[in-house]
């Protein structure tokens, strides 16, 4: 298993892990969320690719993505009250339901 940065290839299986995801909250919680809804489109994983502070990693196996992670990077520097500090925030994740419980 590799894990890198998400590139523009990996758009279409990021869509794909997207929906596995929007059905997982929607079987448990339909009054919440929508039937057939993901958190982002094609466009908008482009620009998150483009942003430095939104890092996305990818899980794959040389062939196929088996999963990634969303995070967003936050930095605080030179605030007159809090001590600076960078930290990593995992915003989403997700494994490709037919790798769960290998180890990904």
């Amino acid at each position: 298993m590799n894990l890198r940065f998400a590139q523009e290839k990996d758009i279409r299986a990021m869509i794909s892990l997207l929906q596995q995801v929007g059905e997982v909250h929607h079987r448990i919680r339909p009054d919440i969320f929508r039937a057939g809804a993901q958190k982002y489109d094609e466009a908008a994983l482009a620009a998150l690719l483009q942003d430095n502070t939104r890092p996305i990693f990818i899980a794959d196996d040389g062939e196929n993505v088996l999963g990634y992670c969303f995070c967003i990077l936050k930095e605080t520097r030179n605030n007159p009250v809090l001590e600076d500090e960078r930290t990593l925030y995992i915003d989403d994740l997700c494994v490709d339901e037919n790798c769960r419980g290998r180890h990904v």
